[in-house]
């Protein structure tokens, strides 16, 4: 029979470094995962059927969203969560185990895009029917459009230089650090308007975070939950605007400035071959 492993022997040997990890991952899933790892290690469940699982959780939570009740939003939010600790434990089954397998990245991945935008869209469905209000769904159509356009950047970006190494072995390597997307050395010095946008982008504290969906996740469970228990109960069922409708304001300005900031740079100062380092061999 073989030895539960404890939760310290999984955090120390079977998760990531920590500057590699995001600050929220690091200070809470991680904390909690290890403990959950440890008891699936020794049974049959594989990382796939622990990333499908979670997967199903984040729909769920997106259709709660959805269901314009304030008890659907604090439901959608925990089980979203649910969602991203599970996404912490099938990896860290995987390096346990050592299952690792291509439909294995490719579901962490799907589960990622797939999370997000519905419980994204369902939160913004729900919020709308709550205040039926025309700028509020004005502003979650740029909030839900410019997030996954933010996403887009990156995307592209890959794509850009694949097909300049088909055939070899090529490493990717991404800056550790959201920021240095802007602060790469040997760039020339920028044009006034993307400085514009590099200090605009400033007002929120952590530049990287306007296109994490991990921190929107996060932004949208603790509104809820400040709706839910405070803004609800000593201002009224029907204040306007509630914070989660500030929330979708605030990301409807950031998100589109954002993109165009990062957008502007890619175009001008041919920024993908400066931003992303490829090595063919």
């Amino acid at each position: 029979m073989s030895t539960k492993p404890t939760a310290e022997f999984i955090r120390r040997n079977h998760q990531k470094n920590r500057d590699e990890e995001q600050f929220y991952a690091w200070f809470v899933m991680r904390r909690v995962s290890a403990h959950i790892t440890k008891h699936l290690v020794n049974t049959s469940i594989t990382p796939n059927q622990i990333s499908l699982f979670g997967i199903i959780l984040g729909i769920i939570g997106g259709v709660c969203y959805a269901t314009a009740s304030m008890a659907g939003a604090v439901v959608g939010s925990v089980l979203i969560q649910l969602w991203y600790l599970s996404d912490c434990v099938d990896g860290e089954v995987a390096r346990y185990k050592k299952q690792f397998s291509d439909e294995g990245i490719f579901l962490d991945a799907m589960g990622h895009h797939m999370v997000s935008f519905i419980a994204m869209v369902g939160f913004s469905i729900g919020l709308y029917r709550e205040h039926r209000k025309f700028w509020l769904i004005v502003a979650c159509g740029l909030f839900i459009t410019f997030y996954h356009f933010n996403k887009m950047i990156f995307t592209a970006a890959e794509q850009a230089i694949y097909g300049k190494f088909k055939g070899k072995e090529v490493k990717l390597q991404f800056p550790g650090d959201e920021n240095n997307f802007y602060n790469q050395e040997g760039v020339p010095e920028r044009p006034a308007i993307i400085k514009l946008f590099l200090w605009l982008l400033r007002l929120w504290p952590a530049t990287g975070a306007t296109i994490n969906e991990i921190g929107i996740l996060v932004a949208m469970l603790v509104t809820s939950f400040i709706d839910y228990f405070l803004v609800r109960p000593y201002l009224g069922e029907n204040i306007y605007p509630d914070t989660r409708a500030i929330l979708v304001f605030f990301y409807a300005f950031m998100l589109p400035l954002s993109f165009l900031g990062r957008f502007a740079i890619v175009v001008s100062r041919s920024y993908v071959s400066n931003w992303i380092n490829c090595r063919g061999k």
